[in-house]
């Protein structure tokens, strides 16, 4: 799904899984999106420091701490940086 066709409350929620996501300690930064096509799934992009990466689960755990489990990401991807350019879409 693009920006251009996403809803105000479909990019609210997504930015506030971005929120909480980003407040874990081990995240230096995120983005998160939905997947284009039927199944419109979450996807975390997750860049985190280098002391030690925190499991799927660990973030999943933190997500759910805050927000509903349907705002859980169903796909999660481990970046080594932050893009130069533009965070992938998926």
């Amino acid at each position: 799904m693009t920006a251009t066709t996403a809803t105000h409350e479909d990019l609210g929620q997504l930015r506030q899984v971005e929120a909480v996501l980003g407040r874990h300690p081990r995240v230096h930064a995120c983005s998160v999106a939905r997947e284009a096509g039927g199944d419109r799934s979450v996807v975390a992009y997750v860049v985190t420091d280098d002391v030690r990466v925190p499991t799927v689960r660990e973030l999943a755990t933190h997500v759910t701490r805050s927000l509903p489990a349907g705002l859980l990401p169903a796909k999660w991807v481990y970046l080594d940086r932050v893009p130069s350019e533009a965070w992938p879409i998926p």
